[in-house]
């Protein structure tokens, strides 16, 4: 359950990522551009790297889906550097609200 994303936008990720091993050998840009095809989202899409995609939330927050299994690995390793912070770096670190397998959902600086 998320307080951001809807059944269906998990539903939607979920897809995407049963799906994601077919793109492994494409470019970076067609595979984001499949997993926006895919994903089917109705928030803007603010861009893309390697491994993860981002749509803004239009709310103050982001959410960043993983394109890899490396991007799953990113998500994950975000959630955990924002976690286990002492508090005294915490505040120069975007504040984590959400995450879920292969997504998290982050501050928008």
């Amino acid at each position: 359950m998320s307080v951001f994303l809807s059944n269906w936008d998990i539903q939607s990720i979920n897809l995407w990522l049963s799906k994601m091993h077919h793109y492994k050998d494409t470019s970076k840009s067609q595979r984001a551009n499949e997993a926006d095809i895919i994903l089917q989202l109705t928030y803007p899409k603010i861009g893309n790297g390697r491994h993860r995609i981002v749509f803004d939330l239009n709310n103050g927050y982001v959410l960043k889906v993983a394109l890899t299994k490396k991007g799953i690995q990113c998500n994950e390793t975000e959630f955990k550097i924002y976690d286990h912070c002492r508090a005294d770096l915490l505040k120069h670190l975007c504040r984590v609200k959400e995450v879920g397998h292969g997504w998290i959902i982050m501050k928008k600086m």
